[in-house]
């Protein structure tokens, strides 16, 4: 089965860790550059938190290219996850839910 027994971001040692999405803005659209992100426990609601696909704690993958940007949202203690992705110049496509059981 699937497991959330780990950190994302910085690299230290053999754990990655995250930025705190928190910190810079509440908007998941403003996190277009290439990165690991969570919410640190923290529930979006509970912080302001906008377009985000569930209410429940997360990790935040955000892949970006020249043309595309990609963000995965792992919700904790879920049983899938949200994707969806922009081209350059256009809005984000709507989360697309993905079942991992």
């Amino acid at each position: 089965p699937f497991s959330m027994d780990f950190c994302f971001t910085k690299q230290y040692g053999n754990t990655l860790k995250a930025n705190t999405i928190n910190h810079k803005s509440f908007d998941l659209n403003d996190y277009t550059a290439t990165g690991l992100y969570d919410t640190r426990g923290t529930l979006p609601s509970n912080i302001g938190m906008k377009n985000y696909p569930t209410d429940i704690t997360a990790s935040i993958i955000v892949l970006s290219t020249t043309y595309i940007v990609t963000q995965i949202y792992i919700a904790h203690n879920a049983t899938s996850l949200y994707l969806r992705c922009k081209y350059r110049g256009h809005e984000f496509s709507k989360w697309k839910s993905v079942q991992l059981i």
